[in-house]
């Protein structure tokens, strides 16, 4: 099944891209594609973040993560001119999202180190 999902999203991808490339290149089409796919990105992060989030205590740097980026995501949508000159909107979000992937390098530690107790223990009842 999963294989299938990520064979749709690929066809869908190259539909995309080859549209924008051989037929009509419209910014307008591209930014809500875009939008659209970063918006059921976040609700589907947020889903499985909810749903394990009694049996793994540690998805609070997921949730933070997830929703962080995606609110920071606006300051590519809503760009405001520079301020004195050099800070955009743009580069204010390049520098935002720097402490970003040290949160969620540590979830997926956690993550990986519940994943090898889990196994650890799998093997023990075998």
């Amino acid at each position: 099944m999963a294989s299938l999902f990520g064979a749709l999203l690929i066809v869908l991808f190259t539909c995309h891209v080859w549209y924008l490339t051989y037929v009509h290149f419209d910014y307008g089409y591209n930014m809500a594609a875009n939008v659209l796919i970063g918006l059921i990105n976040l609700l589907w992060w947020l889903g499985w973040c909810l749903w394990n989030r009694a049996r793994l205590p540690y998805v609070w740097k997921c949730m933070i993560v997830v929703v962080l980026l995606h609110g920071l995501a606006l300051l590519e949508l809503l760009d405001f001119p520079p301020v004195l000159w050099v800070l955009d909107a743009h580069a204010v979000w390049h520098f935002s999202t720097i402490p970003l992937p040290f949160l969620f390098y540590s979830f997926l530690m956690d993550d990986s180190l519940h994943l090898l107790t889990v196994k650890a223990e799998y093997r023990k009842e075998e």
